[in-house]
């Protein structure tokens, strides 16, 4: 990771990896400025290095990273040579921003652009190998999970996706909640913490699995394992008691959730004790700053 770029950086990197004849798996640029066309440019060219074809983990997080950005990353995703990579961080960054509404305000606020999400999404949706992808504060909105669902159903390799901090709302927690079901789905670390999620969202995320004819399991599969609803204020304690009395009928597969910064109060407290009881494969529980 280099925080302290100056203006010759990027061609010194790309040239000492470029020469320096070592075969790379994992790359960590988080904190560099990235904003511009030529930077990306040079910076990406060395992901298509012989040294990057074993390449597993690229980091890119806070790189001000824009949608022009991301589409010439996304080029760089479908070259046959990166189609094996494992770990994708990019959070923290503006892949949906585009052109002030008012030039002239300084205030103003950004056209929602969606030009680098659907290239990035796309290029992820040919990648059969991809398990961690961490998209959180890029304020892509329920348009952007809609993009992400659509490009991404065929995928069976991704088993963790962090989408925290990014106003996605119940009708994206309603889209996520479809890759968690049926026998073809991966996705068991879901991070949705800070999204604005309501009853409603929770009272869907929260459902087991939908019973299926008989001539078939009892219960359709479920994948998630992992949940993180941190700082939701509509995860209350009545959101607590529907998730254990759901826990009763066919799904009791969860090993971690974390509840913390949401309101869930002296109702949540008391049904804690029975979500412990009833989850017996939960191993670690996070109820921090709750108001118990």
């Amino acid at each position: 990771t280099r925080r302290d770029l100056n203006e010759k950086w990027e061609n010194t990197t790309v040239k000492t990896i470029s020469s320096n004849g070592k075969i790379i798996d994992a790359i960590d640029l988080s904190g560099s400025s990235l904003s511009g066309k030529i930077p990306c440019q040079k910076i990406f060219k060395l992901l298509q290095t012989t040294q990057s074809n074993n390449l597993r983990v690229l980091s890119l997080s806070n790189c001000k990273l824009m949608p022009k950005s991301v589409t010439i990353l996304s080029n760089v995703l479908l070259n046959k040579t990166n189609k094996q990579l494992l770990v994708l961080r990019i959070g923290n960054n503006r892949i949906v921003q585009g052109e002030k509404i008012d030039p002239g305000d300084p205030n103003s606020t950004y056209h929602y652009d969606s030009s680098g999400i659907t290239a990035l999404f796309s290029a992820l949706g040919k990648n059969k190998f991809l398990r961690v992808l961490d998209i959180k504060r890029n304020n892509i909105g329920p348009r952007g999970v809609k993009l992400f669902t659509t490009w991404m159903k065929g995928n069976k390799s991704l088993t963790e996706l962090d989408v925290s901090s990014n106003g996605i709302g119940n009708k994206g927690a309603l889209m996520l909640d479809g890759m968690t079901r049926g026998p073809n789905s991966t996705l068991a670390h879901l991070f949705i913490g800070r999204n604005q999620i309501e009853h409603h969202g929770f009272h869907v995320l929260f459902q087991p699995p939908a019973p299926i004819p008989a001539s078939r399991d009892l219960y359709e599969r479920r994948s998630l394992r992992c949940l993180s609803t941190r700082a939701n204020k509509g995860l209350t304690g009545e959101m607590v008691a529907i998730l254990v009395t759901n826990l009763k009928y066919g799904w009791n597969d969860l090993v971690a959730i974390d509840f913390s910064w949401c309101t869930i109060g002296s109702r949540g407290a008391t049904q804690l004790k029975f979500l412990l009881r009833q989850c017996k494969s939960l191993k670690s529980l996070n109820v921090g700053h709750c108001n118990l």
